[in-house]
């Protein structure tokens, strides 16, 4: 994990709780929204492309307690990426909305919660979402102090006008607390928001079914819920570990079985956690922020994760589909730097003839930037005179502390035909995408840059099989089914010029 201080407040500490952690659309880089219990004020904490935390006071009232249970979602517009916050006037007792227009802050005051008689501790009352027309959504706990009744409400922005609804009210009951937002795209851009209720303590769940807010009881087990899901739906969570006072992390394939671990251990920290993942080929990348108590700093987390992987291999000097006896190849692989940090490594290129090996070849790449590729060009290979033969080929990426294994090895096989003299190759006409069990073949009429890539029923990325240029040809690969359970994928094949997909079963 690397671990770093995104505001000090100036080395007086003070700042990080109710840290909410969102990923730009455009860049993937962090930006936090936090309160400043010193200075009473909303901040906002963006990493540059530099590296540096760059911080801002979307909200810097002089006289109102601004700030606590604030809540980020970052749109896109013009080619720029607006944070836009939800937050609580704790002086006035209002919700209030901020959103940055490039030099200044527009702020907006949506509704009035009562005097919260949680303000001052740690809980985290609002969650704000936006629909695919960029119109934010804000959920929210409110307060009537008449009836000593905490409830969920529910705001959206309608033509620059507030539309307010209550989602669950019960007098003298305390539902809503640490609400998280998601809007339902497939249902008509609906909103769904997980919540606590605090007088029952269980974990509940409101669904907009168009009409009426549909609300069920995910857990009632008492406490679960408490601090809600920052991501609805995911395997991967952030959390404080009271006992300790640590930072943990965790996430589950399957959710039947959880990796954990320790993020920080040093002093009181890891409360007022928020996480978010970036995807990368077939890793996620956890970003988390959280506040130390005992500095009172935010703070934020990246897990380093190392992965290098071939994206493809082939023969150079080849002309044609098939080696000829006696001829010489120069092998050739393109490989990508799939992790979050600069890596050294062998890449390995092996060709073997009925099972035994006839040549190897290692080449050590790097130092590879994150996210950089490299051609690697290997030894000549002489074929040996072995007529209607067919050879297996294998590169594979050797990286010291990689993070998954099983995309860092690409195998081929090709055909040592009977002429000694090559036929000239014929280039295919137009693309097309045919799959048969394991078997992939992608027939290319000219350099074009793509990706073919595996998804299962419920449209999830599996198994990516190539990313980057591919030469004018027929391409041939090979589903590692090690890495697929039976069952029906499909294969995707994306690039301007063509978007194809074909249906496979695997069965062992």
């Amino acid at each position: 994990w690397d671990i770093e201080v995104a505001d000090d407040n100036s080395s007086l500490g003070g700042v990080g709780m109710f840290s909410s952690l969102a990923l730009g659309p455009l860049t993937e880089r962090p930006q936090i929204a936090y309160y400043d219990m010193l200075n009473t004020h909303l901040k906002w904490a963006n990493l540059n492309a530099t590296g540096d935390w760059i911080v801002g006071i979307p909200d810097p009232s002089t006289t109102n307690d601004v700030g606590q249970g604030c809540d980020i979602v970052i749109g896109e517009q013009a080619g720029d990426e607006i944070p836009q916050f939800s937050y609580y006037d704790a002086t006035a007792g209002y919700l209030m909305y901020a959103r940055f227009l490039g030099t200044v802050w527009a702020r907006d005051t949506v509704d009035s919660v009562g005097p919260l008689p949680t303000f001052g501790t740690d809980m985290s009352g609002t969650s704000i979402t936006l629909d695919p027309s960029g119109n934010p959504h804000i959920a929210y706990y409110a307060w009537d102090s008449t009836t000593a009744t905490g409830f969920l409400k529910y705001a959206h922005l309608v033509s620059g006008e507030w539309v307010i609804d209550t989602v669950e009210m019960d007098s003298a009951a305390n539902v809503g607390w640490w609400p998280d937002i998601v809007i339902n795209e497939d249902e008509g851009n609906v909103p769904y928001i997980s919540y606590f209720d605090a007088g029952n303590g269980y974990f509940k769940y409101a669904r907009w079914n168009l009409s009426t807010w549909a609300i069920d009881i995910i857990d009632n087990t008492p406490g679960i819920g408490m601090y809600g899901a920052q991501e609805l739906g995911s395997t991967y969570a952030s959390y404080f570990d009271s006992s300790n006072a640590d930072l943990k992390y965790a996430y589950s394939d399957n959710y039947m079985g959880w990796h954990t671990e320790s993020v920080d251990t040093t002093g009181a920290v890891g409360s007022h956690t928020s996480i978010a993942l970036s995807r990368k080929g077939e890793i996620n990348f956890p970003h988390i922020s959280y506040y130390d108590v005992t500095n009172g700093n935010l703070k934020y987390a990246t897990k380093i994760i190392k992965d290098v992987l071939p994206m493809e291999m082939w023969l150079d000097t080849l002309i044609g589909p098939n080696i000829h006896p006696d001829s010489s190849y120069t092998p050739k692989a393109t490989v990508l730097n799939q992790g979050n940090t600069v890596a050294t490594f062998d890449v390995h290129f092996d060709i073997f003839y009925s099972g035994l090996p006839t040549y190897t070849s290692v080449i050590t790449v790097g130092p590879l930037a994150a996210e950089e590729e490299a051609v690697v060009v290997f030894d000549p290979w002489s074929a040996p005179h072995y007529e209607d033969a067919w050879y297996y080929m294998k590169v594979y990426t050797a990286l010291p502390d990689d993070s998954l294994f099983a995309n860092d090895t690409l195998e081929d096989s090709i055909y040592c035909a009977l002429l000694s003299v090559a036929e000239p190759e014929i280039v295919p006409v137009r693309y097309e995408l045919t799959v048969s069990g394991a078997n992939v073949e992608l027939a290319i009429p000219a350099l074009t840059d793509a990706e073919l890539y595996v998804l299962d029923v419920a449209g999830r990325r599996r198994l990516t099989l190539h990313q980057g240029n591919l030469a004018a040809g027929v391409h041939r690969f090979s589903l590692d089914e090690s890495m697929l359970p039976n069952g029906v994928y499909f294969i995707k094949f994306e690039a301007d010029a063509a978007n194809l997909t074909r249906k496979t079963v695997l069965v062992r």
